[in-house]
Protein backbone atom coordinates (compact mmCIF):
# COMPACT_ATOMS: atom_id res chain seq x y z
CA UNK A 1 0.00 0.00 0.00
CA UNK A 2 1.65 3.17 -0.84
CA UNK A 3 1.55 6.14 1.76
CA UNK A 4 -0.96 8.41 0.14
CA UNK A 5 -3.44 5.66 0.23
CA UNK A 6 -2.64 4.85 3.95
CA UNK A 7 -2.60 8.40 4.80
CA UNK A 8 -5.92 9.12 2.80
CA UNK A 9 -7.37 5.69 4.87
CA UNK A 10 -6.45 6.93 8.31
CA UNK A 11 -7.46 10.73 7.56
CA UNK A 12 -11.05 9.86 6.61
CA UNK A 13 -11.51 7.55 9.33
CA UNK A 14 -14.99 8.94 10.57
CA UNK A 15 -14.73 7.12 14.21
CA UNK A 16 -13.17 4.91 16.33
CA UNK A 17 -14.11 1.90 14.78
CA UNK A 18 -13.11 3.76 10.80
CA UNK A 19 -9.96 4.25 12.27
CA UNK A 20 -9.73 0.74 13.73
CA UNK A 21 -10.65 -1.17 10.38
CA UNK A 22 -8.05 1.11 8.83
CA UNK A 23 -5.03 -0.34 11.39
CA UNK A 24 -6.13 -3.70 10.59
CA UNK A 25 -6.59 -3.28 6.71
CA UNK A 26 -2.55 -2.37 7.44
CA UNK A 27 -1.54 -4.32 9.92
CA UNK A 28 -3.74 -8.07 10.19
CA UNK A 29 -2.88 -9.95 13.01
CA UNK A 30 -4.34 -13.36 10.96
CA UNK A 31 -0.75 -13.37 8.91
CA UNK A 32 1.04 -14.50 11.86
CA UNK A 33 -0.99 -17.88 11.67
CA UNK A 34 0.78 -18.98 8.77
CA UNK A 35 3.72 -19.19 10.69
CA UNK A 36 2.71 -21.36 13.09
CA UNK A 37 0.93 -23.74 10.81
CA UNK A 38 4.34 -23.79 8.54
CA UNK A 39 5.80 -24.88 11.65
CA UNK A 40 3.66 -27.36 12.60
CA UNK A 41 3.63 -28.79 8.94
CA UNK A 42 7.51 -29.30 9.41
CA UNK A 43 6.79 -30.99 12.60
CA UNK A 44 4.42 -33.31 10.25
CA UNK A 45 7.04 -33.64 7.65
CA UNK A 46 9.50 -35.25 9.71
CA UNK A 47 7.11 -37.62 12.08
CA UNK A 48 5.78 -38.88 8.64
CA UNK A 49 9.19 -39.82 7.77
CA UNK A 50 8.92 -42.17 10.20
CA UNK A 51 5.80 -44.17 9.62
CA UNK A 52 6.10 -47.34 8.56
CA UNK A 53 5.95 -50.01 11.44
CA UNK A 54 3.53 -52.99 11.57
CA UNK A 55 2.44 -55.33 14.32
CA UNK A 56 5.17 -58.50 14.57
CA UNK A 57 3.20 -61.28 14.86
CA UNK A 58 -0.41 -61.28 17.19
CA UNK A 59 1.21 -59.05 19.71
CA UNK A 60 1.47 -55.50 20.17
CA UNK A 61 5.39 -55.60 19.26
CA UNK A 62 6.17 -53.03 16.38
CA UNK A 63 8.59 -53.70 13.93
CA UNK A 64 9.71 -52.09 11.15
CA UNK A 65 8.99 -52.57 7.36
CA UNK A 66 9.72 -51.45 3.59
CA UNK A 67 7.07 -49.62 2.55
CA UNK A 68 5.27 -46.79 0.19
CA UNK A 69 2.25 -44.94 0.92
CA UNK A 70 -0.07 -42.04 -0.20
CA UNK A 71 -1.85 -39.43 2.28
CA UNK A 72 -4.29 -36.79 1.82
CA UNK A 73 -4.91 -34.45 4.65
CA UNK A 74 -7.44 -31.13 4.69
CA UNK A 75 -7.28 -28.80 7.89
CA UNK A 76 -10.06 -25.79 8.67
CA UNK A 77 -9.63 -23.31 11.46
CA UNK A 78 -11.63 -20.24 12.47
CA UNK A 79 -11.29 -18.12 14.81
CA UNK A 80 -14.39 -15.44 15.78
CA UNK A 81 -13.21 -11.35 16.22
CA UNK A 82 -13.02 -10.22 19.99
CA UNK A 83 -12.00 -7.59 21.70
CA UNK A 84 -8.34 -8.44 21.77
CA UNK A 85 -7.73 -10.49 18.12
CA UNK A 86 -8.76 -9.86 14.62
CA UNK A 87 -10.58 -13.29 13.21
CA UNK A 88 -9.66 -15.30 10.34
CA UNK A 89 -10.41 -18.21 8.76
CA UNK A 90 -7.79 -20.39 7.31
CA UNK A 91 -8.16 -23.68 5.09
CA UNK A 92 -5.58 -26.17 3.57
CA UNK A 93 -5.01 -29.12 1.73
CA UNK A 94 -1.87 -30.76 1.55
CA UNK A 95 -0.53 -34.24 -0.76
CA UNK A 96 1.71 -36.55 0.66
CA UNK A 97 4.36 -39.58 -0.37
CA UNK A 98 6.56 -41.47 1.73
CA UNK A 99 8.56 -44.68 1.50
CA UNK A 100 10.65 -46.70 3.72
CA UNK A 101 13.56 -48.97 2.59
CA UNK A 102 15.37 -51.42 3.97
CA UNK A 103 18.99 -51.11 3.13
CA UNK A 104 21.03 -53.23 5.15
CA UNK A 105 19.66 -55.67 7.58
CA UNK A 106 17.13 -53.78 10.63
CA UNK A 107 18.35 -50.23 9.06
CA UNK A 108 15.66 -48.48 7.60
CA UNK A 109 15.91 -45.54 5.24
CA UNK A 110 12.68 -43.34 4.41
CA UNK A 111 11.94 -40.21 2.96
CA UNK A 112 8.47 -38.13 2.51
CA UNK A 113 7.65 -35.12 0.36
CA UNK A 114 4.45 -33.16 0.65
CA UNK A 115 3.06 -30.03 -1.10
CA UNK A 116 0.05 -27.62 1.06
CA UNK A 117 -2.17 -25.29 -0.56
CA UNK A 118 -3.90 -22.44 2.01
CA UNK A 119 -5.58 -20.21 1.80
CA UNK A 120 -6.26 -17.09 4.53
CA UNK A 121 -8.55 -14.50 4.99
CA UNK A 122 -10.03 -12.24 7.80
CA UNK A 123 -13.31 -11.97 8.68
CA UNK A 124 -14.07 -8.56 7.91
CA UNK A 125 -12.64 -9.02 3.98
CA UNK A 126 -9.92 -6.72 4.43
CA UNK A 127 -7.30 -9.27 3.65
CA UNK A 128 -6.68 -12.51 2.31
CA UNK A 129 -4.04 -14.33 0.95
CA UNK A 130 -3.01 -17.92 -0.22
CA UNK A 131 0.01 -20.01 -0.75
CA UNK A 132 1.55 -23.14 -1.93
CA UNK A 133 4.31 -24.65 0.49
CA UNK A 134 6.28 -27.60 -0.36
CA UNK A 135 8.29 -30.13 2.31
CA UNK A 136 10.94 -32.82 2.24
CA UNK A 137 12.40 -34.80 5.31
CA UNK A 138 14.76 -38.15 5.36
CA UNK A 139 14.48 -40.61 8.14
CA UNK A 140 17.15 -43.43 9.27
CA UNK A 141 16.29 -45.91 11.40
CA UNK A 142 17.81 -48.79 13.05
CA UNK A 143 15.73 -51.79 15.01
CA UNK A 144 17.85 -53.94 17.60
CA UNK A 145 15.20 -56.61 19.00
CA UNK A 146 12.70 -54.27 20.48
CA UNK A 147 14.45 -51.10 20.27
CA UNK A 148 13.80 -48.82 17.61
CA UNK A 149 16.52 -45.75 17.45
CA UNK A 150 15.62 -43.33 14.62
CA UNK A 151 16.48 -39.55 13.41
CA UNK A 152 14.58 -37.55 10.95
CA UNK A 153 15.03 -33.89 9.53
Amino acid sequence: MSDAKLFGQLSNAASIQDYTRAIDSITPEESASVASVQTLGAMTSMKMALSCPIFAGSDTLMEETSCAWARVTGSWAHQTSSADASGYSLNSVTYRLGAQKEIVDNWFLGATAGITQSWLSDVNGLSDTGGVAGDIAVSLKHQVGPWLFAASG
